[in-house]
């Protein structure tokens, strides 16, 4: 009849998972049946085994909370062997056990303690007792499951953990501590005070603080700066907390959190920051030659168009002076030498005229760039590695969205110079920080489409048609000037794309940027272009 039993009660465990389950190694199935009711009836699942073999098998198998053990179970072995063979497997040596026995002897009672059990119930016994006895002994392992976890994480965590007297001398530390103290905290090095890891003026705060935390309050510190490295640690963040015993303070507890690479990033940071404020300006005095370049050559473009207009005039009448002197070279030459001679002059200057004049239209004739089918996404992500750390520093978080195969008929470092500009000009446009999203589409078979949004100050509507004017800027002054989204404008219509912006105050802005694929025949691309 043993065997329905135990089943029974496996599934009670299942069926009921909030119950504590309980391991009951009991012989005589009466007395197992009568506990296994009323322990059930107290919010405990109870498993019934009666032999020791198959108790350390289900012990082994199923998560017990506790173990309610009997002494007297078989001639071969009793529950002393059984409690020891638990009390030495590793992963069953911290379930409680209260041996129930009958055997009331002191010599027994003290055998089942040493062989491992956290209690002794002596038969008989009141169901009430026993209940009592064993909420006792979960209590008790709650409390040292929760030390043992509280402990682990003290042990593994990568902070120094001190535990100090009142007068700040170290008693006890963590692994992390042991390990960068090398020694100073250990049994026999004698008691080793906190404020002598500290340089001045820091020691001396740290003794006024200790007071503080002996009066109940926490008290913190950043940046302090070590006596010594530790280990590569040179400056930490302190923390004081004081410990009680009841309502007595007896004690602090210190936590040393490594600042060091916290503080070499921020120095690095002033350093980029001066280095960047010496490129700006050199960046600045480059953008002044290049203005000047700019003008330059946008009356390099007149004089080429007035260039081409006089060229033209002057192709005509060239001709028919060259149609005059072929006529009077006929007439005249053959009648004198001299004249030969100076009809020959005219014609070689009239031919440079018009090789001038060819060389003249050349120059005023746009070239086509040269483009080829580019990789959208892969510029996209090579050009936001070159700004990555710069976005970063001015609190700007990208949101990327790339369809898959966007691949644009453009010239690759048009693309490049377009990308960069709108990057920059959102990076501008969010002075505070904020959100840039970029984003990849094939709009059609013959379009791609990409998108940068950014959560910036926006653009107010009356100015947004002069925005790719030369040298118009509407941030701040000084900021900026004014060539970036001209760039962008000349690339995109130079590649035959078309780019669009909108925008609402304080809302942001959106470029769209619309460019064709490559042709499924690329000699007509060539024809056309020619």
């Amino acid at each position: 009849m043993t065997s329905p039993k135990r089943r029974c009660h496996s599934l009670n465990m299942v069926e009921n998972p909030d119950k504590t389950p309980i391991l009951l190694v009991e012989d005589d199935p009466d007395q197992a049946q009568v506990l296994s009711y009323f322990l059930g009836n107290n919010g405990y699942a109870v498993d019934w085994q009666n032999a020791p073999r198959l108790a350390y098998e289900a012990a082994r198998s199923k998560s017990y909370q506790l173990i309610l053990l009997d002494i007297m179970l078989n001639a071969e072995e009793d529950g002393f062997d059984l409690c020891r063979q638990f009390k030495q497997e590793e992963g069953l040596k911290s379930i409680p056990i209260i041996m129930v026995t009958a055997r009331a002897d002191v010599k027994d009672r003290v055998s089942g303690l040493r062989a491992g059990a956290d209690d002794y119930v002596i038969k008989p016994f009141s169901q009430e007792e026993l209940l009592a006895r064993v909420q006792a002994v979960l209590a008790r392992k709650r409390y040292f499951d929760f030390n043992e976890k509280y402990r682990a994480l003290l042990e593994n965590s990568d902070d120094i953990v001190l535990f100090l007297n009142l007068e700040g001398e170290i008693e006890q530390t963590n692994h992390q501590a042991a390990v960068k103290l090398k020694g100073l905290a250990q049994p026999g090095a004698g008691k080793f005070r906190l404020t002598a890891l500290f340089t001045e003026p820091f020691a001396t705060n740290l003794r006024q603080l200790f007071q503080r935390v002996a009066a109940g309050f926490d008290v913190s510190g950043n940046n302090w700066r070590l006596q010594a490295p530790l280990s590569g640690m040179e400056i930490v963040d302190v923390r004081l907390v004081p410990l009680s015993q009841g309502r007595r303070i007896s004690g602090m507890g210190c936590i040393l959190r490594d600042a060091t690479p916290r503080e070499k990033v921020l120095q690095e940071m002033e350093a980029q920051k001066r280095d960047l404020a010496s490129q700006v300006k050199h960046t600045s005095d480059q953008l002044g030659e290049m203005q000047q370049q700019l003008i330059l050559s946008e009356k390099m473009a007149v004089m080429g168009q007035l260039a081409a207009g006089v060229a033209h005039e002057l192709r005509n009448p060239l001709n028919i002076i060259s149609t005059s002197i072929y006529y009077l070279r006929r007439i005249l030459a053959s009648d004198s030498p001299k004249a030969k001679e100076h009809f020959d002059i005219l014609e070689e200057e009239i031919a440079r005229s018009q090789r001038i004049i060819s060389s003249l239209l050349d120059f005023s004739r746009k070239s086509p760039p040269e483009r080829s089918e580019i990789d959208v996404n892969a510029v996209l992500g090579q050009t936001l590695a070159l700004v990555k750390k710069e976005l970063a520093m001015n609190d700007i978080l990208v949101r990327t969205e790339f369809a898959p195969a966007v691949k644009a008929w453009v010239n690759a470092d048009d693309l490049k110079q377009i990308f960069l500009n709108l990057i920059l000009n959102a990076k501008e446009a969010m002075p505070y920080g904020g959100k840039l999203y970029i984003r990849t589409l094939n709009a059609d078979d013959h379009t791609i489409r990409i998108e940068f949004s950014d959560t910036g100050v926006g653009i107010p509507e009356d100015i947004q048609d002069k925005i790719f004017d030369p040298f118009f800027t509407y941030g701040k002054e000084g900021r900026g000037t004014g060539l970036g989204l001209t760039i962008v404008h000349s690339a995109v219509e130079r590649n035959r794309g078309q780019i669009s912006v909108s925008s609402e105050l304080d809302r942001g802005a959106t470029f769209r940027i619309s460019l064709h694929c490559r042709p499924a025949d690329p000699e007509k691309i060539v024809k056309r272009e020619n």
